[in-house]
């Protein structure tokens, strides 16, 4: 009997720390409310428009498909080629790809980014408070085919960042003839210092109670930037949302924990996975790792030399970030019919114009080993 509880108490202590690890890893997503609201396309009930309304205020200022909502860009000036829907990471809401949506647009590809069950104007209801990603997942897929119906002859690409990738492989997994393509950032699945916040997470519920950013929160956002501007304005954004029940973690952790099992199911789906290489909140390697197993084999490793976890939310992309994306979409339209083993794998070093530093240079020859690729030491662009 002893020695059973000897045994028994670590992993209890590990499971409720597991539990709790995403009190911290909230904070690293900030839904950011602009002052000006953003050219959007509103439609409650249907589809999301391509006519905008100017009028709407930023608490309105949604669209989306039955229960759910979201913002659409779509500049009236270029002819759509394209169309893409975004999915946000942990605690953000659509609003964080207002200025990718904004920019993609201006390249004739239209955008889409919805709210995860839980976060943005409907997480203040009490139908939409609850965070259930399986659930999710069916949202993307209506949203998806919703979009599709109103544009069949745009194809149709799932893009998702972080907490957000994790369920676009899941969708792509589940329901591939939804999409043409699947573009994923930094896909949550392995974090840095997970039982150092999960600990800190405990702390923080016995004695920060009503302390809105806490010990965990607090040290995520150092790991996910080393922007100070963009982490003081993580602090004091109060449209955070930085809770989640111990039921709800623990779902998250499950969930994001069979993001490789899920990669090995996309058999023929077109793959980008973007990652930065200076990433501290989430493992590179992760990523690289998720390359190898994919079975299809049109997928492509995309590795910013520059960048930390976020790339393609709050304005974090650069311009060579954006065309390499717009790029991958492109080759995707012109050949739709192409088959799969016809196409090689194919890795892009993103911001590597410049010399780059030995540690650099070991941390990417590492990633493209755990890819399965071959390291050049030079950029690779578009075939």
């Amino acid at each position: 009997m002893n020695t059973a509880r000897k045994l028994t108490s670590p992993i209890v202590v590990i499971v409720l720390c597991s539990a709790f690890a995403l009190l911290s890893i909230l904070a690293t997503a900030p839904c950011v409310l602009a002052e000006d609201a953003p050219t959007v396309s509103p439609a409650w009930h249907n589809a999301p428009s391509d006519k905008s309304t100017p009028e709407m205020d930023q608490h309105s200022s949604c669209c989306g498909v039955g229960d759910t909502h979201g913002l659409s860009w779509v500049d009236q000036n270029v002819p759509a080629k394209a169309q893409i829907l975004c999915i946000h990471g942990l605690g953000l809401c659509a609003r964080a790809y207002e200025e990718f949506g904004k920019r993609m647009s201006q390249k004739g590809i239209a955008v889409y980014a919805i709210d995860v069950r839980g976060f943005g104007p409907r997480s203040h209801k009490p139908e939409g408070k609850k965070l259930d990603l399986n659930k999710a997942v069916e949202d993307v897929r209506a949203v998806l085919d919703s979009i599709h119906c109103k544009h069949p002859d745009r194809p149709i690409f799932l893009v998702g960042e972080s907490m957000g990738g994790s369920i676009a492989i899941r969708t792509a997994a589940l329901y591939p003839n939804s999409m043409s393509g699947l573009i994923c950032s930094a896909p949550a699945w392995r974090l840095y210092k997970q039982n150092t916040t999960a600990l800190k997470g405990l702390v923080g519920l016995v004695i920060q109670r009503n302390c809105r950013v806490g010990f965990a929160a607090t040290g995520v956002i150092k790991q996910a930037t080393t922007s100070a501007s963009l982490r003081q304005h993580w602090l004091e954004d109060d449209a955070h949302k930085l809770e989640l029940s111990p039921g709800e973690a623990l779902s998250f952790i499950r969930f994001i924990h069979r993001t490789p099992h899920n990669s090995g199911q996309i058999a023929s789906t077109p793959v980008l996975v973007i990652q930065g290489l200076h990433d501290h909140l989430v493992k590179p390697e992760g990523a690289a790792g998720l390359i190898r197993r994919l079975p299809t084999a049109n997928k492509t490793f995309a590795i910013d030399c520059s960048a930390e976890h976020l790339i393609l939310e709050e304005g974090q992309f650069s311009d060579e970030d954006l065309m390499a994306l717009s790029s991958w979409i492109d080759n995707q339209i012109a050949h739709p019919n192409r088959l799969a083993t016809e196409t090689p794998r194919t890795v892009i070093m993103l911001g590597a114009s410049k010399t780059l530093s030995p540690s650099d240079e070991r941390a990417a020859r590492s990633l493209f080993g755990r890819a399965g690729c071959s390291y050049s030491g030079k950029p690779i662009g578009k075939d």
